[in-house]
């Protein structure tokens, strides 16, 4: 749902809240300047399950810098690498506990995290 434009960037949906989190710890990424972290993402729109995902992509975003082609919605730089193909890491799985405290602990921190 990400499409490429003519700078070869992924411009993210606007009901779509995107994260960069540490690698090592998860934490999320300050959103400033340019970040290359683990991509994770909250679709505030999605109504049949829990919009939230993190995947297995390193991706950078340009916190601070609008794309040359002139859209205004956030952009992945081109270059996304799936965190298992590093030579680096040995193993990388994410795992899931989508409880309903879990998921109310994420809109809490969500809620937060954008004050």
């Amino acid at each position: 749902m990400h499409f490429a434009c003519d700078e070869g960037r992924y411009h993210i949906q606007p009901w779509v809240i995107p994260f960069l989190l540490d690698p090592g710890t998860s934490e999320p990424l300050p959103r400033a300047r340019r970040q290359t972290g683990r991509f994770a993402v909250y679709d505030v729109i999605n109504q049949s399950h829990w919009g939230g995902v993190i995947t297995g992509d390193e991706v950078t975003i340009d916190w601070s810098t609008p794309c040359p082609c002139g859209r205004t919605t956030l952009a992945v730089e081109h270059g996304v690498m799936r965190f298992s193909e590093k030579k680096d890491i040995v193993e990388d799985k994410i795992s899931c506990a989508a409880t309903h405290e879990v998921q109310n602990e994420a809109i809490d921190f969500l809620r937060e995290f954008q004050s």
